[in-house]
């Protein structure tokens, strides 16, 4: 899926207390640096690059009301799509419209992420207003689940048992196992300390899963490392990607009572991410303009390891793999990759 990135936050000064210690009154700046996690030379070898067989299947030219497509879901009757800030759209294998969803929206809202659950059914989690919507194959709502006591949501994977996990911002306890009731299960840290050590704001990841597939992968949006996590999330191989990038630095600012949270210089990293067969495919930001949101990268689901990429011909928003099919969300339409 697609990362909704966050780039500042504003909280009161309590909430900074371990971070900052000022005078109420006064006007204070930190930059918090970031923890230096160490990137093997040869993740800068040159890329493999593969010309893929590309298919146009849904072209939005042709389909009303289609602003700003952002994210992609790959099922088994076709694809889902994010249109604006709370639309999504069931399209067919040939592009015709299924249906049209429209979340409810009371302006505080902003889906930080949507997966594909069981029995095709796909999951939506709005962040901000602590909401997790189910909608069932044909579009309805089938659920929907307060999150108040998981958290903010960065990013989830719904896993073969029904249960959820998460990735929230919390600073202590991040990783969250609830059900679909919104109950919690369980509560732990990152298994990856480096990671864990980040400030919540520049560890925003997106997750590549597959509710089938034990194995699933956290792929940060500002970092150059790929985390592969077992099914209980308490084991992590890390692979690296193909261009070095640094987590950013957190630059805090306070001034009275009052508190924000931005970032310092960020490089994408993984703009979205998904599994396919034995491999997670990333489509990748990186600092080179010409081949910025065109490359998806490929690594070994196992072991991390780099084994070569595929170059689109115009920048890409959203990658999704379900069964055979790969597909690329781009601002025209969809496009199927045949590897």
């Amino acid at each position: 899926m697609m990362a909704s990135r966050i780039y500042a936050t504003v909280a009161p000064l309590v909430a900074l207390t371990t971070i900052l210690a000022c005078d109420a009154e006064a006007h204070a700046l930190r930059v918090v640096r970031a923890p230096q996690i160490a990137t093997p030379e040869s993740s800068a070898t040159p890329r493999k690059i593969l010309r893929p067989k590309l298919d146009t299947v849904i072209a939005f030219a042709t389909v009303p009301g289609i602003a700003a497509p952002s994210k992609l879901v790959a099922t088994s009757y076709g694809y889902v799509i994010q249109n604006g800030v709370t639309e999504l759209i069931g399209f067919g294998h040939n592009g015709s419209v299924l249906w049209r969803h429209q979340l409810a929206d009371d302006g505080s809202g902003r889906i930080s992420d949507v997966q594909l659950g069981l029995g095709d059914s796909v999951m939506i989690a709005d962040g901000p207003a602590h909401r997790l919507f189910i909608l069932d194959a044909a579009g309805h709502l089938a659920a929907d689940v307060s999150t108040s006591r998981v958290g903010h949501i960065d990013c989830f994977t719904p896993r073969s048992d029904g249960s959820i996990i998460a990735v929230t911002s919390d600073s202590v306890a991040p990783v969250v196992r609830f059900d679909r009731h919104g109950g919690i299960i369980s509560r732990s840290k990152f298994p990856w300390r480096p990671f864990a050590a980040l400030n919540p704001l520049a560890r925003q990841a997106l997750v590549a899963q597959a509710p089938h597939e034990a194995m699933w992968a956290v792929a940060p949006s500002f970092g150059g490392v790929l985390l592969i996590l077992d099914s209980a999330a308490s084991h992590v191989t890390v692979g690296h990607f193909v261009e070095p990038i640094s987590f950013p630095d957190v630059i805090v600012t306070t001034e009275g009572l009052n508190s924000s949270t931005k970032l310092g210089r960020v490089t994408d990293a993984a703009d979205a991410a998904t599994l396919y067969k034995n491999e997670i495919l990333v489509l990748f930001g990186g600092s080179d303009t010409t081949l910025k949101h065109r490359i998806i990268d490929r690594f070994d689901l196992r072991t991390g390891t780099y084994r070569g990429s595929y170059e689109l011909p115009g920048r890409a928003r959203a990658v999704s793999a379900y069964a055979d099919r790969v597909a690329v969300l781009t601002a025209r339409g969809v496009i199927d990759l045949r590897p």
